[in-house]
């Protein structure tokens, strides 16, 4: 209907609109527009269509009981209707009865058909066993077959490249001959062939990784190996590389304890600078309580206007799939980590949480580990110590200071605490998530 919407009506004009609150009965419509009335004409003159029209008028203005069992009726649709719009829905697809002829189109255009081709696998990879059917479910079975070759070899490399920041195959996207050959064929096979004998656990493969002495290595880099392998393709140290949007915005939220680790359901509305959806003539309603802390796979998604504080860190645009993805360094990142609601209430957090210790130090080496999983070398303690007196007696000269870092966010701070050690620790705390070692894994 919507293709007709603005066309007008070709070779016709408009003499009179008429609006009415109810729908009409066919004899009513009849006699709007001056037509014959048929309740003039005798009960032996009348046929069966128009009986059936003096019915449906009766029914619809004489008949109480008619009356009385349309208005239960509507009563049961609403109910229904207001029943049926909590419950969440998603599309499905189901293969035809009979499958639609498909053929190869000459030169690409759409009329011009050539051979009629029928559903397949490439041969070349592993032929399609004839019990399998030629449907979605066929494919999905012959994709997971424990001979595929490519499958298994792809996931663990994507897996792989989470950790390590490259891949075995450094075109994780690209396992054709225009794309690199794994720097490790060996262990890339045996990566695979244990994560299907494993029945495809994935949590188990997360394990392997990660446990893996390879991985357990120091990321420090002797400067002739950085020399001679900068990507660290020969896995001669561990990884070094920097959070993704999701892990920055996740990690703070963790360390401060915010994060909200349920599972599942709808998306969420966290912070967003007022006026951002404007552009679509949508209003944003932002989220209330824990919901403003779930990790932010949660975060609602628009793909013309996405969440600014994940896609500052390089979070794909969703319009094409991304396996890799770029990583940027820009003063616009560090912009956001200082000045986010989301950080600076994280910050906010760590501080009141600092204060409740009544040794600075234990308290700093404890807001340093949650933050970069390590502890704090004795320069970098010195230096946050000297920060945290000095920022401490300025927010004391001027306590309105304070306001800007103890009153964005939902979270309320304990009013019986000293509210300016909060923000002094706060100011701490914004440091070291400002850090490289915070935003860069090592």
């Amino acid at each position: 209907a919507g293709r007709w919407r603005g066309k007008g009506l070709k070779d016709a004009k408009v003499d009179e609109i008429l609006v009415y609150d109810r729908e009409l009965a066919a004899l009513e419509v009849q006699q709007v527009v001056g037509q014959h009335q048929l309740a003039d004409l005798p009960a032996s003159k009348l046929q069966t269509k128009q009986k059936q029209i003096l019915t449906q008028y009766y029914l619809k203005h004489h008949s109480s009981a008619y009356q009385s069992t349309l208005t239960d009726l509507m009563r049961l649709r609403t109910t229904y209707a207001d029943s049926m719009e909590k419950v969440q829905e998603v599309m499905v697809m189901e293969e035809m009865e009979d499958a639609r002829p498909t053929f190869v189109l000459n030169r690409g255009v759409y009329d011009d058909y050539g051979e009629q081709v029928s559903p397949s696998t490439p041969a070349s990879l592993l032929a399609m066993s004839e019990n399998l059917p030629r449907n979605r479910l066929g494919l999905a079975q012959w994709l997971t077959h424990p001979d595929h070759p490519l499958t298994a070899r792809v996931a663990v490399n994507r897996y792989w490249q989470n950790y390590f920041g490259r891949g075995l195959v450094k075109t994780a996207e690209d396992f054709g001959n225009q794309g690199e050959l794994p720097s490790h064929p060996e262990l890339l096979d045996w990566l695979a062939v244990s994560f299907v004998e494993s029945g495809w656990d994935v949590k188990a493969l997360q394990r392997l990784i990660v446990t893996s002495e390879t991985y357990k290595q120091n990321s420090y880099a002797h400067p002739d190996l950085l020399k001679q392998d900068p990507e660290n393709v020969w896995l001669a140290r561990g990884p070094s590389i920097r959070l993704t949007s999701e892990m920055m915005r996740d990690n703070a939220l963790t360390a401060s304890g915010l994060l909200n680790r349920e599972i599942g359901g709808e998306s969420v509305r966290p912070y967003q600078p007022d006026g951002l959806w404007k552009m679509n003539f949508d209003a944003y309603v932002q989220d209330a309580g824990d919901k403003l802390y779930r990790r932010s796979f949660y975060t609602i998604w628009r793909r013309t206007i996405p969440n600014p504080t994940l896609a500052t860190f390089d979070q794909p645009e969703r319009q094409a799939c991304t396996v890799r993805r770029q990583k940027t360094n820009t003063p616009l990142q560090a912009l956001v980590l200082l000045n986010d609601p989301t950080f600076v209430e994280a910050a906010k957090v760590i501080g009141e949480t600092m204060t409740r210790n009544a040794d600075n130090e234990i308290a700093i080496r404890q807001a340093f580990m949650k933050l970069t999983g390590r502890s704090p070398d004795l320069r970098e303690l010195e230096l946050l110590l000297e920060l945290q007196a000095k920022e401490y007696a300025v927010f004391t000269k001027n306590p309105e200071k304070a306001k800007g870092w103890l009153e964005i966010g939902a979270y309320q701070i304990d009013p019986k605490l000293d509210s300016n050690r909060i923000a002094a620790n706060a100011v701490v705390a914004s440091v070291i998530m400002n850090g490289d070692a915070t935003i860069t894994k090592r």
